[in-house]
């Protein structure tokens, strides 16, 4: 696999990225709510086209699962410090069901 890693302000990318995916969440199910956490600007080198992918999976996984009973679909995207030192971790929380305890492997 060969990546193209480029400095990025992962926060104003998750903006962009976030308001350009929104209409189609909705299309996928009405009462979606797409929420991007507050965050100062964070630098990062990603592959921009694998970040996308892995958020996209993220983002249509929350829709697709959500429960029935919920009234919608609150997405909220973080930015948080990483495990490691200079490290950045984004964390999509949902209401949805999550994964069955026998699937986690």
């Amino acid at each position: 696999l060969k990546t193209n890693l480029e400095e990025t302000e992962l926060y104003a990318y998750l903006e962009d990225h976030l308001a350009a995916r929104r209409l189609g969440l909705e299309r996928m199910q009405s009462g979606v709510r797409l929420e991007l956490a507050p965050s100062a600007p964070v630098w990062v080198r990603l592959d921009r086209a694998l970040f996308r992918q892995a958020l996209d999976n993220l983002l249509d996984n929350a829709v697709k699962y959500a429960r029935p009973d919920a009234g919608g679909v609150h997405i909220r995207v973080v930015l948080l410090p990483g495990a490691r030192a200079e490290t950045v971790a984004v964390e999509v929380r949902d209401d949805g069901c999550g994964i069955h305890p026998n699937d986690l492997e």
